[in-house]
């Protein structure tokens, strides 16, 4: 017997079982994303990449342009060697911040 739209063979979903160990409020992150307002100026991304690197720390410097946009965002920067983006250009002077877990 075939359940409706189901297109295929049996799915197996492996749920991994915690350590008896581990700390229980523990979680492991994939990655950060947040969008915030900022000026879509060059002045307004100048000012919100200098509030946000003394948070982030040397290692996301330098900060380079990746002359392409992201996730509908008009423009991107790459932070320093990490996989870590800041994207600028979104709907109503947004810009967006991913760091990796």
């Amino acid at each position: 017997m075939r359940a409706r739209g189901f297109r295929g063979g049996a799915k197996i979903v492996a749920i991994p079982v915690p350590r008896q160990d581990a700390e229980p409020f523990g979680a492991i992150t994939d990655y950060l994303n947040c969008t915030f307002p900022v000026e879509e100026s060059a002045t307004g991304v100048r000012r919100a990449v200098e509030r946000i690197l003394p948070v982030l720390g040397s290692s996301f410097e330098p900060v380079t342009d990746r002359r392409r946009g992201l996730y509908g965002y008009r423009r991107s920067l790459q932070m320093g060697h990490s996989r870590a983006l800041f994207a600028t250009g979104g709907n109503c002077e947004t810009a967006f911040l991913s760091l990796p877990g």
